[in-house]
């Protein structure tokens, strides 16, 4: 079994990060966790500023909220990329949550969500957030099916409008206590 860890971002892991960025980027909705594979050049050298930058909610965008970037390892190889978001807007209330968590695809199917999931409840809990939200659709059997085996203090199922879409979504509440 592969030993798994989150580390703050780090330029040892700089190369690897654009790795599974040019792997993930055609392969999720969502690209809030990546970066461009193809403007690598332009964003290596800010990286790890911007990150901090995100932390205090410097510089972001109005829609989006202060946050805190992990790179999941396993074995020391960079599986993913976990984002933990320190409050929520109406948005991230209706979809979105607390946590991101992108596995690069040819990692997914090994049970790194499920193994990823109470280190980052764990440190959200750490970060000051009493009650974790994730949110799901429910068409992504592997990730509803992450998120079912951990108990949790309340459950609710809803639609939301994903990607110009309506789609069926699940939220799921976690204590950090």
């Amino acid at each position: 079994m592969d030993n798994i860890s989150l580390i703050r971002p780090t330029p040892e892991y700089l190369e690897a990060f654009h790795d599974l960025c040019v792997e993930s980027w055609n392969n999720i909705h969502d690209h809030y966790l990546l970066r461009d594979p193809a403007t690598f050049f332009e964003w290596k050298q800010y990286l790890f500023e911007d990150y901090l930058k995100e932390e205090v909610g410097e510089t972001l965008p109005s829609h989006l909220v202060p946050s805190v970037t992990f790179w999941a390892l396993a074995s020391s190889r960079l599986v993913g990329v976990v984002n933990i978001r320190l409050k929520l807007n109406a948005r991230l209330k209706e979809y979105g949550g607390h946590i991101g968590i992108v596995i690069r695809p040819t990692e997914r199917h090994q049970g790194y969500a499920s193994r990823f999931l109470p280190l980052c409840i764990e440190r959200a809990g750490k970060l000051g957030i009493k009650e974790v939200l994730l949110t799901c659709i429910e068409d992504n059997g592997d990730s509803l099916k992450s998120l079912e085996s951990f108990p949790c203090t309340r459950k609710e199922r809803d639609v939301a409008v994903i990607d110009g879409h309506l789609k069926r979504i699940r939220r799921f509440y976690f204590s950090t206590g």
